[in-house]
């Protein structure tokens, strides 16, 4: 008996599916994936200074730069924070929720994502106690 026209058809169709098949198995995603940035490559990113709030107000009409740079060094300008450093080297503790500027400075990164980066910087005012700052970058 000789295949039909049908058979040879579903045949050629099981063929092209079963080649399909291996040919979708056999490539691996992993190679297209690129690892996640470590925390200290997210703060080294170019940032946008999004606001500066100081002691629950916003600081208004300053103009302020953040750059945490590859080198491990920072320069910043934040006129109206006391005591903030305005350069010098910057450390990630190893949790990531720390960042020490100059060995003795510590900003508490309280948000740190691919497109946010929220740090506080906190100090004693002799006038009004303690003072927060809260820095943040898109």
């Amino acid at each position: 008996m000789k295949p039909t026209s049908s058979y040879k058809r579903y045949g050629s169709i099981t063929l092209f599916l079963m080649i399909l098949t291996l040919y979708s198995c056999g490539k691996d995603d992993a190679e297209d994936k690129q690892p996640a940035p470590t925390k200290q490559e997210l703060i080294q990113k170019e940032w946008n200074l999004v606001s500066v709030v100081y002691d629950g107000q916003p600081m208004m009409g300053e103009t302020f730069m953040i750059r945490f740079l590859t080198d491990g060094t920072f320069n910043f300008n934040t006129p109206g924070v006391p005591d903030l450093p305005q350069s010098g080297n910057w450390a990630l503790n190893t949790g990531g929720t720390l960042i020490t500027l100059n060995g003795n400075t510590e900003l508490r990164v309280t948000t740190l994502t691919q497109t946010r980066f929220v740090f506080e910087y906190d100090y004693t005012n002799h006038k009004m106690g303690s003072v927060n700052v809260r820095f943040t970058l898109d």
